[in-house]
């Protein structure tokens, strides 16, 4: 029998608007979820929003708060929150734009020797965070967790999306992965998760997910920075103007 339970988990955080803690997932993704459900009757699914993630920290890991809190970005928020969800409940967790195409007990079964099971990229065989498996209390997800404040202070002032990357993100995973000496099995999906955008194309016998990779949190990122930049040269040139306004006085 495996250790991990049947618990499939999906993260989603109001990007534009973090005070909106209810905000259900788009409708856009609702297809996926219920298909996925369908392929898993058996299991239980959860769909966790800002305020259940907000609760569980509150309750059970009232010590990372100022952590949670001071990541600058909303991803970062969204990255820590699954490993201490899988730490907590133990199950699947994967991103949105992850489409599970069969049925996952098999899967289980497969790996029914390992605690904790990470994703790699099935191009680089680069461990990744859109797809893990954990069982409750594993000692890998505990490692994890208590890591990503010493990872915040290091990493936080990386430019661009490494901050992200590095702080919470497939890096840090990396990471994680490379110091970690403790007692869980941990194994990797790498055929089983096939990276494309046609959905509809023919699946492999081996083929559990597709990662459609739409990077929707890349997009808010960007639209940050892009706002960022002009907000500068807005400053900039106010400041060009009073300073030509009060030479021409002169």
């Amino acid at each position: 029998m495996s250790k991990i339970p049947k618990i499939y988990h999906w993260i989603w955080l109001n990007f534009k608007d973090e005070t909106q803690l209810d905000t259900p997932i788009p409708t856009r993704y609702r297809q996926t979820i219920e298909e996925t459900k369908m392929l898993n009757p058996d299991w239980t699914f959860i769909e966790w929003n800002g305020r259940m993630i907000r609760n569980l920290l509150n309750t059970q890991y009232p010590w990372f708060l100022p952590t949670f809190d001071a990541y600058k970005k909303p991803i970062q928020r969204a990255d820590a929150s699954r490993y201490f969800i899988l730490y907590t409940y133990g199950g699947i967790y994967t991103d949105l734009d992850s489409i599970c195409r069969k049925p996952l007990t098999p899967l289980l079964d497969k790996y029914k020797e390992y605690d904790c099971i990470i994703t790699k990229e099935e191009d680089f065989k680069k461990p990744t965070n859109s797809i893990m498996l954990s069982k409750p209390g594993s000692d890998f997800m505990k490692y994890a967790i208590h890591s990503l404040e010493d990872s915040r202070l290091k990493y936080e002032k990386m430019s661009g999306q490494n901050s992200v990357f590095y702080t919470t993100g497939p890096d840090f995973v990396i990471r994680c992965l490379d110091e970690y000496d403790g007692s869980d099995n941990i194994g990797f999906l790498i055929e089983e998760v096939v990276n494309s955008k046609d959905i509809n194309r023919k699946m492999n016998s081996y083929e559990y997910f597709v990662n459609v990779n739409e990077g929707t949190w890349k997009e808010e990122f960007e639209f940050r920075e892009k706002m960022m930049r002009l907000s500068i040269w807005a400053l900039l040139l106010v400041i060009i103007g009073i300073l030509v306004y009060y030479k021409r006085r002169k």
